[in-house]
């Protein structure tokens, strides 16, 4: 009992020590809790082997005095027959002699067999707080595995991230570097018109021609609305065109290639552009085969330059000349050369 009252009062003395030790939060020292923890378990272990011997040693010592008391007992009513053994004895004190020697020896038998048992008890209870304890450690050690496997998850998904914001990153740089020449271009070409309209165009107000250029650029830009993100870090965008309703991606460092539009805006873009394919696909009649009248009149003084009636109808009713040259040599022949006036 000593022992379990001193390995009791060892572990409650660490418990306090670790309780305090981890009260420090971020200051506790991890080294000390380890080394207060693994005592934890040690004294937790001794004393639960204890505590098992000591009953295993109760419960021994109460099977000794059972055991007494039924070969008492069994010598007691111990018979031959129809015969006791006090009437087989010659008399009183042979029957007692013979009973206590009878009696001692069963009893070490017992006692030994006893002792047996005890013995096996105490290992198992040894071998069951040894897995126990083993238990214990396996059940700690497993949590760790858990949390440093989900860490580690976790990690490699934040790497996995990483690569592709490194990545997409890249790819914005790469795209903003072929904007920046763009704009560098631009810039130089405008500096150029800029240059070549100050010899032509006296400048009343600087910052209004910026201003004016800045704003041609900006219209220059292709017209987008509906635009959406696609991601939750919105690195990448997607948008409608607004002159053909097309669907576009790009990405945060793209936005400036574009100028977004409202949905109503884009109506108008829209019916714009369809107007100008549908002008662009309309079939224009080239006067393909018209054929013209001869020369009504010709003034007299324009005869060196007057062309023959016969043959302009031929050649200008022909196929080799545009619509241009048939009205021009229509209208000559028609009006006759008129003088450029300087």
């Amino acid at each position: 009992m000593f022992e379990i009252q001193k390995l009791e009062n060892e572990l409650a003395q660490t418990r306090t020590e670790l309780h305090a030790e981890n009260q420090r939060g971020a200051l506790k020292d991890s080294n000390k809790v380890a080394e207060l923890e693994a005592k934890m378990l040690d004294l937790s272990q001794r004393l639960e082997v204890e505590l098992r011997l000591a009953e295993n040693k109760q419960e021994h010592e109460q099977r000794v005095e059972e055991s007494q008391q039924e070969i008492a007992y069994i010598m007691d009513t111990l018979r031959a027959g129809d015969l006791s053994m006090r009437e087989l004895t010659v008399n009183e004190e042979a029957y007692q002699i013979l009973r206590q020697v009878v009696q001692i020896t069963i009893m070490d038998l017992d006692e030994k067999r006893l002792n047996e048992v005890a013995k096996l008890k105490n290992q198992n209870s040894v071998l069951t707080a040894e897995k126990d304890s083993l238990q214990q450690q396996y059940n700690k050690l497993y949590g760790n595995f858990v949390e440093v496997k989900s860490e580690l998850n976790t990690a490699k998904a934040e790497l996995e991230d990483t690569e592709l914001k490194r990545n997409a990153a890249a790819e914005q740089l790469e795209d903003a570097k072929k904007e920046i020449a763009r704009l560098s271009s631009d810039n130089d070409d405008l500096r150029a018109e800029i240059a070549v309209g100050a010899k032509e165009v006296k400048v009343t107000n600087s910052n209004g021609n910026l201003a004016d250029l800045v704003q041609q650029f900006n219209a220059s830009k292709p017209a987008i609305y509906d635009i959406k993100p696609l991601d939750n870090r919105q690195s990448r965008f997607q948008a409608k065109m607004a002159e053909t309703d097309e669907l576009i991606e790009f990405g945060y460092l793209e936005k400036g290639k574009y100028r977004e539009v409202t949905a109503a805006e884009a109506e108008v873009f829209r019916a714009d552009y369809e107007a100008k394919q549908a002008k662009a696909n309309t079939q224009v009649d080239d006067g393909e085969g018209l054929e013209l009248i001869p020369t009504v009149f010709q003034p007299e003084e324009s005869t060196e330059h007057s062309l023959d009636a016969g043959n302009t109808s031929m050649e200008v009713a022909g196929k080799g000349f545009t619509l241009e040259d048939r009205v021009a040599a229509l209208e000559m022949a028609v009006f006759g050369l008129v003088k450029e006036v300087a």
